[in-house]
């Protein structure tokens, strides 16, 4: 049994029902509402849900009761990174599914081994990253210099920085969409924006990029590389983009 305070369509006509349970329900229309335990923790509805630690009530109108329900944790959900250190490839997997349909990538304070080289990525396919059937395309911009280039990705990779610098101070940091990872009708697609440090002194590149695959299928993975040497340092985060 519960302590009741019952409401009552009458001034002063609340009917109180008394009970050493510890509980204390408030009624209305015959129907208890909402319920305070002994540590003072709310419950909702007849048979009183008290939520988990972390909730918060939700109304659902006039009409209906109030609900626990999670809340939200934002636009973007953090889902993975991983650490470069020396590392020839940086794979990002975990987690590609249905639960979101875009998710994002970024690359941070990245810097290569190898002055000059290029840094590019490829899309894990039916269960290993394909060298093959890409199509894409780099629009790059630098400072000091008003003239706009365009290069044209090869069909091995997509292509995200061209002449990366590796002295000191030197680097590169990026964000990439991936679109749709686990349909298998259209197309794989990606886009994004690069900004890094030009093999040229205090020169800064940048620009935005787009490529895609033309196998369709599921992709469970990203691989992100430089032409040569490796990764000696950077982080790469995964986030999912919510759907609503």
């Amino acid at each position: 049994m519960t302590t009741t305070i019952n409401a009552d369509t009458t001034v002063g006509g609340a009917v109180i029902t008394g009970d050493a349970s510890g509980l204390l329900g408030l009624q209305a229309g015959g129907n208890t509402g909402l319920t305070l335990n002994s540590s003072r923790a709310v419950g909702v509805g007849s048979t009183p849900s008290f939520g988990t630690s972390g909730q918060v009530l939700t109304s659902a109108g006039s009409a209906s009761a109030p609900t626990w329900a999670t809340p939200s944790t934002g636009a973007l959900v953090f889902l993975s990174s991983v650490t470069a250190s020396a590392s020839a490839t940086v794979d990002i997997e975990t987690t590609f599914s249905s639960t979101y349909d875009a998710y994002l990538i970024v690359g941070s304070a990245i810097v290569v081994s190898l002055d000059g080289g290029s840094f590019s990525c490829l899309l894990k396919i039916g269960g290993s990253y394909s060298t093959t059937n890409y199509k894409g395309h780099f629009m790059q911009v630098a400072s000091g210099s008003t003239a706009y280039a365009a290069t044209a990705n090869s069909t091995t990779s997509i292509g995200l920085a061209a002449s990366l610098g590796n002295v000191t101070n030197e680097g590169l940091n990026f964000t990439m969409k991936v679109y749709s990872p686990s349909g298998t009708i259209l197309r794989n697609m990606v886009t994004g924006e690069v900004v890094y440090t030009r093999d040229s002194a205090d020169v800064l590149q940048g620009g935005a990029f787009l490529g895609g695959n033309t196998v369709a299928g599921a992709v469970t993975g990203v691989r992100f590389f430089p032409s040569s040497g490796n990764i000696t340092s950077g982080t790469f985060r995964l986030y999912g983009i919510a759907n609503s």
